[in-house]
């Protein structure tokens, strides 16, 4: 099991299509928002770091999304 806290930044205005998308991924939990609602604290829980990185993929693509950067991570090897 792989958990990392992420940070997006958002173009203007992209916060409701985004926040939609997110609810829509298993296992990434939004945990905060900026008041200007440009930066989200996310949450996402992974087996591995492959799909991390298909989930991160996905995120960069989206027409609302700035940037995605990973800042922490726990791996768990005994799940």
């Amino acid at each position: 099991m792989l958990i990392t806290s992420s940070v997006i930044e958002l173009k203007e205005g992209g916060f409701p299509q985004v926040e939609c998308r997110l609810a829509d991924i298993p296992g990434v939990e939004l945990r905060g928002v900026s008041k200007d609602l440009r930066r989200l604290l996310l949450i996402i829980e992974t087996e591995d770091s492959e799909a991390l990185e298909k989930i991160s993929d996905d995120l960069r693509k989206h027409p609302a999304v700035f940037s995605l950067l990973h800042h922490s991570f726990y791996f768990d090897e005994g799940e």
